[in-house]
């Protein structure tokens, strides 16, 4: 009779939030947990090789496992699962609480609170996930000076990319309540922004009429698309300004102003300062 055996190599160091816990998992045979399991944060799994089967109890569905699969459960849902007898099947997985900040698009996908009920099963080219796996698994077993830091830092770029494929394939989650239109337009500019773009460009983009599209963006997001496109080069510019080595002429090029002087009253008018004194704040 074959012996099934679980390995786990778990990440030992004390992790920041929203991140709890984080290990890689091979299972050797058939194994099962026959009890319905439930967390009390999001559970994150990728597959790396072998099968692994969920069993969601209140769906009554199945889900199979396979490698380059990412399976995301939120809190509270309860599901079960089993390995498959005479193989072998390696995965990893964290968990965390989510997502809460202000203005974040993890926030809006990976939050609790917004989405009580994620269930995420879709599929990654191994490009998408080559990377991280690698050094989640150096991390492990390799773990020195710092390496809380990488770690959290990886699995908050590896939630971003989870949340950006979820976003294609589950649009709805992406902007409760939002016009699908008004969605497109705002991925156009978040896209864009450096570039210029017309309320006429953002009307056909969507193919709403420029009215009705301003309207949309006054009732969802009290300002028009213009002064959205407006706020979002400050806010660039004002990071840039503060944290880069960049000087005034390169984020004005950097943002496509025609010129420095264009930048420099558009940045005060926003603002109340000029580019030059946000550069002098942040000098020793």
């Amino acid at each position: 009779m074959e012996t099934a055996r679980i390995d786990k190599e778990i990440f030992s160091e004390l992790m920041m939030p929203p991140f709890h816990f984080a290990r890689f998992t091979t299972f050797t045979g058939y194994s099962e947990d026959r009890t319905y399991t439930v967390h009390n944060g999001f559970q994150v799994i990728i597959g790396i090789s072998g099968v692994l089967h969920f069993e969601l109890e209140g769906e009554k569905r199945f889900i199979a496992q396979r490698a380059g699969s990412v399976f995301v459960l939120s809190p509270g849902i309860r599901h079960r699962w089993h390995s498959e007898a005479g193989n072998v099947c390696e995965n990893f997985m964290f968990f965390c609480d989510g997502f809460t900040e202000a203005d974040s698009d993890l926030g809006s996908i990976f939050n609790v609170k917004k989405w009580p009920d994620i269930i995420w099963h879709f599929d990654l080219e191994p490009e998408m996930y080559a990377f991280y796996l690698k050094n989640f698994r150096d991390l492990i077993r390799h773990h020195d000076c710092c390496s809380a830091n990488i770690m959290h830092g990886l699995l908050y770029a590896f939630c971003g990319m989870i949340c950006r494929q979820a976003n294609q394939i589950y649009a709805p989650l992406h902007r409760e309540g939002q016009h699908p239109a008004l969605n497109k337009a705002l991925e156009l500019i978040n896209r864009d922004y450096r570039e210029p773009i017309s309320l006429e460009q953002l009307s056909r983009h969507c193919n709403l009429g420029t009215s009705r599209l301003s309207e949309l963006f006054r009732c969802a997001l009290g300002m028009s698309p213009v002064q959205y496109i407006n706020e979002l080069k400050i806010k660039k510019a004002s990071q840039l300004l503060t944290y880069s080595d960049m000087n005034i002429s390169q984020i004005s090029e950097y943002l496509g102003f025609s010129s420095v002087h264009y930048f420099s009253r558009f940045f005060k008018s926003h603002t109340g300062k000029r580019p030059s004194e946000m550069i002098i704040a942040k000098e020793p």
